[in-house]
């Protein structure tokens, strides 16, 4: 397998950085584990092999007491090319369908503005670019959109009540609409559901593109095994998760009694 390289716009983020680690008391590994990262985190990132998160670099930035600097160098370097779910984000918008898996947080398409705040900690002109993602379901002929979220996301407080009240409330708006399907796979499910999510958009031309979650914040996939490998397992979850209609009623219940 080859190696990953290093790209020189990271490079240079990455040598911000290092220069501001130096000063203070924290080993690379040691700042990782800060972060709650593993050990390598902050060396790869150092050496340019990948870009990070704003919200990581917001956390960089306050411990490292860098007073903004490794913010402005994040949107210099990295808030275009770094965004590990651009490539992704490229190809959605001439999908479709589109199925998604939610195991932890309500997926980009049907978050609130609020909610996506809370949650990204991004910069402005990355929230932008996020929500703006949405616009797809709103064309004239917008894709098929099937989603599954798991029990817990429900759950999950992202910011205040008013939050969580509201975006889920957006969910049942949206789960009127005849392209939308919103189905709970419940904590008792016939079997595991997996531990990351992820979205598969279909194309026009029929080919697949899908985007995972992963430790180190994401990638995206256009292997024909794994997208088979996620297609199999949306059919599985969704033999297994509520009904549209139940959904409903569960989410109504949730936020009466947890949200309101």
């Amino acid at each position: 397998m080859a190696q990953r390289q290093p790209k020189p716009h990271f490079e240079r983020f990455g040598g911000v950085v290092r220069t501001f680690r130096r000063r203070s008391p924290y080993t690379a590994a040691a700042l990782s584990r800060a972060l709650n990262m593993s050990n390598g985190w902050v060396s790869q990132l150092e050496r340019g092999l990948f870009g990070c998160y704003y919200s990581e670099a917001r956390s960089l930035d306050t411990l490292l007491e860098a007073e903004g600097k490794i913010l402005r160098a994040w949107d210099r370097f990295v808030a275009e090319d770094g965004d590990p779910f651009a490539e992704y984000l490229e190809h959605e918008p001439r999908a479709v369908s589109v199925a998604t898996y939610a195991s932890t947080y309500i997926p980009g398409l049907l978050q609130t503005p609020a909610y996506a705040g809370v949650l990204q900690g991004s910069s402005p002109k990355t929230l932008k670019r996020r929500l703006d993602r949405q616009r797809v379901l709103d064309r004239a002929k917008p894709p098929t959109l099937n989603v599954l979220l798991h029990e817990s996301v429900l759950y999950e407080a992202v910011g205040d009540k008013d939050v969580m009240r509201e975006v889920l409330e957006h969910i049942l708006t949206m789960s009127e609409r005849e392209n939308i399907t919103i189905q709970i796979v419940r904590f008792s499910a016939g079997t595991r559901p997996p531990s990351s999510s992820f979205a598969l958009a279909t194309l026009g031309d029929r080919s697949q593109i899908a985007w995972a979650d992963t430790i180190t914040g994401g990638s995206t996939i256009q292997d024909a095994g794994t997208l088979t490998y996620l297609a199999q397992t949306c059919a599985r979850l969704q033999a297994q998760a509520l009904n549209a209609e139940d959904t409903r009623a569960l989410i109504r219940k949730v936020i009466e009694e947890l949200w309101t």
